[in-house]
């Protein structure tokens, strides 16, 4: 395409006069890939300017038509630190009027060309049924991992009843020798012995199913997870929750963690939720779940709280059915190999 015009590099790389216009659109971009409203443009200014956790390197590529408009853009981003250091993500975005011209694969081609050599794998997701996923589809028919959205209104739950059912839990996990842990931002490092708690977030991550997808296990060390609650933060969420520890030790066993914006303020994202194996069959999932339903029900004023697993995660789904979680979408990821994007 001859009539494209093409910038590879950073943000810092983008001309200031397009920037509006990239925050548009990176906007517009998750407004496609979600069933939820995107946050408020506020949201997207701060997070253009925020700079990404040291262990992540990004590329760009920005395209622009004959009339030097910017039309679309795509971005990789890949782990330099840790793990699944042959591994890493792509999105690709044209503006709608712009589209069935053959951009997003020229901007992909670009995009591929200067994925650095030890890639040899780069995942991108869409919502499913979604203009997107019918333009990852193009070059791989399969997607490799899915995941339902659910939400769970939460006008229909009654505080009272939330708090009442709370009692009783708290009891009877302290008679199963364990207790409840309020968690805020980075305060579990004065609550728990760091590295335990990191520990536990590790096995809890590395647990959950990665279906047919090949990223391998995450190593996550107290500076890493660390540097992503702090990338939150810095994005504007609010970071909290709960963790359930053995009441002898204080060893956490577990934790519900969400996300709550207030450039988003109708909806809470559930962030993580699990508990590792040896303490699991007691019901502390769903009694974390309550916990922070509870929290949320009185400190926030949001319509909707939502959370995204894994169609073969059966345990979970359970667990957010239970809450009144319904599904409102699909995820979908399709992942492609070295070999198959130098063919595009």
């Amino acid at each position: 395409m001859n009539s494209l015009t093409f910038i590879i590099g950073d943000r810092k790389d983008l001309p200031e006069k397009y920037q509006d216009t990239m925050i548009s659109m990176i906007r517009d971009f998750d407004s496609e890939r979600s069933p939820f409203e995107p946050h408020l443009m506020e949201f997207y200014r701060n997070y253009w300017k925020t700079p990404r956790p040291l262990e992540r390197e990004t590329i760009s590529v920005y395209a622009f038509n004959k009339s030097m408009e910017l039309v679309g853009f795509g971005h990789s981003f890949w782990n330099i630190e840790y793990d699944n250091l042959d591994h890493g993500s792509y999105q690709i975005y044209v503006v709608p009027e712009e589209r069935r011209k053959g951009i997003g694969t020229e901007i992909m081609r670009k995009l591929f060309t200067v994925i650095p050599t030890q890639i040899e794998n780069l995942v991108a997701a869409a919502l499913g049924g979604s203009i997107g996923e019918l333009f990852l589809q193009k070059f791989q028919k399969e997607s490799c991992y899915d995941e339902f959205y659910r939400a769970a209104d939460l006008s229909e739950f009654s505080i009272d009843k939330i708090k009442a059912i709370n009692i009783k839990e708290e009891q009877r996990i302290s008679n199963l020798g364990y207790k409840f842990v309020e968690l805020e931002s980075f305060d579990y490092s004065s609550k728990f012995d760091e590295e335990k708690y990191v520990r536990m977030v590790e096995r809890i991550w590395n647990d959950m199913p990665r279906e047919e997808m090949s990223f391998g296990e995450d190593v996550i060390t107290p500076d890493r997870y660390k540097s992503q609650i702090e990338y939150n933060l810095k994005k504007g969420d609010r970071n909290f929750g709960y963790a359930i520890a053995v009441k002898e030790t204080n060893d956490p066993v577990g934790h519900t963690r969400v996300l709550y914006n207030k450039h988003r303020p109708s909806l809470v994202e559930q962030d993580d939720t699990g508990v590792v194996h040896e303490h699991r069959g007691h019901g502390f999932g769903l009694a974390l779940k309550y916990k922070v339903l509870e929290k949320i029900l009185v400190e926030l004023n949001a319509n909707y709280w939502y959370t995204a697993n894994a169609i073969s995660n059966e345990h979970m789904i359970k667990i957010n059915e239970k809450l009144k979680h319904k599904i409102v979408g699909k995820k979908v990821f399709y992942e492609l190999k070295r070999s198959e994007w130098e063919q595009i």
